[in-house]
């Protein structure tokens, strides 16, 4: 009797713990399957909020387009309306560059690298629009085309710029700690030669140069950077200037 007892207890109570584990279980997927749903309803809240800057943006650039200054680089000439222009476009794309996810930060870019407001100039002179510690960290810029541009002082740390073409930019002081250089193309180019790309004292710490082609890059004051590692990585150092300000030699 006292054995039957027994068993009957033991028998409840593993259906009982198996009830509760079930109930557990099914509250877990429930909770798990709700969670999926707000963040697949999040991450397309995001992306339309991010289209919905862009278009903004685009849309406001637009507008300033016919009193941004052209040619003349001395903003002593500029009319209100001009000076007024550049600060707006200035603020503007820091802004937009700040908000937007990696991926689509290369539209922005795009679109002032067109309207020629970050060329690169010389005489070191400043672009119409100077994004010196603008957020492009982590930015996905494989494949992008950059070049003549100024990007100094850009914060450029772990960025993707594999097989970018960084021919002729000045990326002076740029911060480009832990980006992917692999492949990227910043040196003179025979047929096309807008000069090899400006990294006076840019970090370049944890940067992978492999494959990289720096033909006449000027490289004076880079940190985070030996001349053998240089030698080691990159695909062409031909007139290039090292880190320690000596032209290369073979």
């Amino acid at each position: 009797m006292v054995q039957e007892l027994g068993v009957a207890l033991s028998g409840g109570l593993i259906a009982g713990l198996i009830t509760a584990t079930a109930g557990f279980v099914g509250h877990f997927l429930t909770w798990r399957s709700t969670q999926r749903t707000l963040q697949s309803n999040q991450e397309i809240e995001d992306r339309r909020a991010q289209a919905e800057a862009l278009d903004s943006y685009l849309n406001e650039m637009s507008k300033l387009a016919p009193d941004l200054p052209e040619d003349d680089r001395d903003d002593n000439n500029w009319t209100k309306e001009q000076k007024r222009a550049v600060q707006l476009a200035q603020a503007r794309t820091m802004t937009i560059l700040l908000s937007v996810t990696q991926d689509r930060k290369r539209i922005p870019l795009t679109l002032v690298r067109q309207m020629n407001l970050i060329t690169a100039h010389s005489g070191y002179s400043s672009p119409l629009v100077y994004l010196k510690h603008a957020s492009l960290d982590h930015a996905n810029l494989n494949n992008f085309t950059l070049s003549g541009v100024d990007l100094r002082g850009v914060d450029l740390r772990a960025a993707d710029l594999r097989g970018a073409d960084l021919r002729g930019s000045i990326l002076a002081e740029a911060n480009l700690m832990g980006a992917d250089l692999r492949g990227t193309v910043m040196g003179n180019d025979p047929d096309n030669d807008p000069g090899g790309a400006d990294l006076r004292g840019a970090d370049l710490r944890d940067a992978d140069l492999r494959d990289a082609d720096l033909r006449g890059a000027h490289l004076e004051g880079a940190t985070g950077v030996t001349n053998e590692k240089l030698k080691q990585q990159a695909r062409s150092l031909e007139g290039a200037i090292m880190p320690n300000g000596r032209r290369y030699e073979d």
